[in-house]
């Protein structure tokens, strides 16, 4: 089957009146009825983060989930399975633990997924320890580059990039070789991960993603670790399902997944949910894929 370009219509599941109209308003909250609901979590690597009960083994394995989710389904969850299997029952626990690259390595040897190879893995892990030794963890990282009266929270996102990245932990310099055999680039620090701090132009989507997930009230699907920080900040996650979709609903006309168009969406749904404006964002792609 041909893939659908984000140019391409999403076929007749949205409504259609386009814009902020009372049939979309009406299509997006019979759309979160639903499908917000845990049991459609089954496609989604969000649902690893819910096996467990602490906060702080939530929190990493949401990191590592939101870096992994690209690409097929079925292969995303087979290598978190995978990872989490050599992170036991305690992740955070597990990579505070771990104190350092060299150290994490044996952990991580022989683990690959798609771009991500076990150096990623390596690198990953060594930052996550260290950040939950220096600051508690990811969400303390986080409180420390907030900043009040900041609209959105996409400026601190690339702050949180940055000084996560600033961590005494130096990125591989040998990160191994591809099936190919040919040797892997190296100093790519958290891009295979889509994670890498970012020019202005990036929409960030894996860490808004993230974002979405420790932010918005626990609610079966999302975490609602985050509570210092206001869902009506929220940037809508811009990957190539929701910028199609958006674009059946007259939400924007650009069909490149940059800031700008992130932007133009979440102003769109804020519009509609101005306290939440990610509010259908998991239920909007289960909709429009008729999941």
């Amino acid at each position: 089957m041909k893939k659908k370009s984000a140019t391409e219509d999403t076929s007749s599941v949205v409504p259609a009146a386009r814009g902020e109209s009372a049939a979309t308003r009406t299509w997006l909250e019979d759309a979160y009825k639903k499908y917000h609901r845990a049991e459609f979590l089954h496609d989604d690597p969000l649902q690893f983060a819910h096996r467990y009960a602490d906060p702080a083994d939530r929190e990493v394995v949401a990191f590592y989930a939101a870096g992994f989710a690209w690409g097929n389904v079925a292969a995303i969850h087979a290598s978190l399975e995978r990872l989490l299997l050599r992170l036991g029952d305690r992740p955070a626990k597990r990579l505070a633990e771990v104190d350092g690259i060299a150290a994490m390595r044996p952990l991580m040897r022989g683990l690959v997924h798609r771009r991500i190879h076990a150096g990623d893995l390596a690198y990953l892990g060594a930052l996550l320890g260290e950040c939950i030794r220096v600051h508690g963890s990811l969400g303390g990282l986080w409180q420390t580059v907030d900043q009040a009266g900041e609209d959105t929270t996409h400026p601190a996102a690339q702050r949180f990039l940055r000084a996560m990245t600033s961590l005494p932990v130096a990125a591989p310099r040998y990160r191994g070789l591809a099936l190919s055999g040919e040797r892997l680039a190296n100093n790519v620090g958290l891009s295979p991960f889509g994670f890498a701090p970012a020019g202005p132009s990036s929409p960030l989507k894996r860490l808004h993603l993230f974002l979405r997930w420790m932010v918005r009230p626990e609610d079966g699907v999302d975490l609602g670790l985050w509570t210092h920080i206001s869902p009506s900040r929220l940037v809508v996650p811009l990957d190539v399902h929701m910028l199609r979709t958006a674009r059946a609903l007259g939400f924007t006309e650009r069909s490149g997944a940059t800031f700008r168009t992130a932007m133009e969406v979440t102003r769109a749904f804020a519009a509609i949910a101005p306290d939440d404006p990610c509010r259908y964002d998991f239920a909007v792609i289960r909709a429009a894929r008729g999941a």
